[in-house]
């Protein structure tokens, strides 16, 4: 019986990342369109890095018979971590929404990159409730900046805060890849 458990949480096939694996995906980003020009580079920095990481994003949409929603829950699945990008426009976006609600009911590891400043008020219930259990940082700040005043929103945060952005994903994927190491051997 333990055999069959461990094969199920075999480390080695997860992190592999081969077609028959649920977790095919370091990262799935969740923003809303209006940043998608942010996004872009971003995106592109993260897999052509040092430590390149496998990104999902909804560029890669097939469109074909399978409806949005199955594609998008399928690639939260897929994903070991989930970040969003908070603005107020997602605050807006039914889509983004579900997207996170989703990561969140499938007990993902959810990290959120502040982009613009705003209140727990302007966040909403739905997304201030699942902000106290994610790991965020706030990224709305220009560093060249000395008024305060004008700090709450900050277009070029994928270049300024990029190093920092990096290695708080790696940190969050490297735990993942610890829990589970430490899950398979105690079914051993």
């Amino acid at each position: 019986m333990a055999a069959a458990s461990a094969a199920a949480i075999n480390p080695s096939n997860i992190l592999a990342g081969d077609e028959n694996n649920d977790q095919q995906y370091d990262l799935f980003i969740s923003y809303e369109w209006g940043i998608k020009k942010e996004v872009e580079p971003f995106h592109a920095k993260l897999e052509a890095a040092p430590q390149p990481l496998k990104v999902w994003r909804d560029n890669r949409l097939q469109y074909n018979n399978d409806s949005l929603y199955a594609q998008l829950g399928r690639q939260i699945k897929r994903s070991r971590l989930f970040l969003f990008l908070l603005t107020k426009a997602y605050t807006q976006s039914t889509m983004c929404k579900k997207e996170l609600i989703y990561a969140a009911k499938l007990g993902k590891t959810i990290i959120c990159f502040m982009i613009e400043k705003m209140t727990s008020d302007e966040m909403g219930d739905e997304i201030g409730f699942i902000m106290g259990n994610c790991v965020y940082k706030q990224y709305y700040k220009n560093p060249k900046s000395l008024d305060p005043k004008k700090d709450v929103r900050h277009s070029n945060w994928f270049n300024d805060y990029f190093d920092d952005a990096k290695e708080l994903i790696l940190t969050n994927l490297n735990v993942f890849k610890f829990i589970l190491k430490i899950s398979f051997f105690q079914i051993i």
